[in-house]
């Protein structure tokens, strides 16, 4: 029998799909995912609008506010929302140019997150402690979306 000690022995952290889209959300901040090699899409363009949409009226705080446009949104509400409803596509361009691109929801990244733990705990770590930066958002994009960090 292997027993890996190093999964066994690691603290974990319990995320809420709250706290994922949170850390998402803020890892978006940081810039691009996979030094450029990964972009976001959205299924469709209603469902982006939809998101979109949600998030202004989120941001607005009465209807007063949301009649007159008076709130900002930003690109990573938006994408946080097209996550959160289960729209988010991931588009990864790969050699030869070929696109590869798949539709991720949150019941897809619980695996991704447990395997953060066991082999990039770094990650998670550097959020507890407040010491993340880009390149601690970057690798948590790729695990989270990618399933391991695969560029740098």
């Amino acid at each position: 029998m292997d027993l890996n000690l190093k999964a066994v022995l690691k603290p974990t952290y319990q995320l809420d799909d709250e706290a994922i889209l949170a850390l998402f959300w803020n890892s978006l901040c940081s810039g691009s995912i996979g030094y450029g090699e990964v972009q976001l899409d959205c299924t469709s363009k209603e469902a982006y609008n939809e998101a979109r949409e949600a998030v202004k009226i989120l941001k607005a705080g009465s209807p007063e506010e949301y009649v007159k446009g008076d709130y900002y949104i930003c690109s990573e509400d938006v994408w946080t929302q097209v996550f959160k409803a289960g729209n988010l596509i991931v588009m990864e361009y790969g050699a030869d140019d070929q696109t590869l691109s798949e539709t991720i929801t949150l019941d897809d990244v619980y695996g991704n997150l447990n395997e953060m733990q066991i082999n990039e705990d770094w990650i998670l770590d550097d959020f507890a402690k407040g010491n993340d930066d880009g390149d601690t958002h970057d690798a948590f994009l790729q695990c989270l979306l990618l399933g391991g960090i695969i560029y740098g």
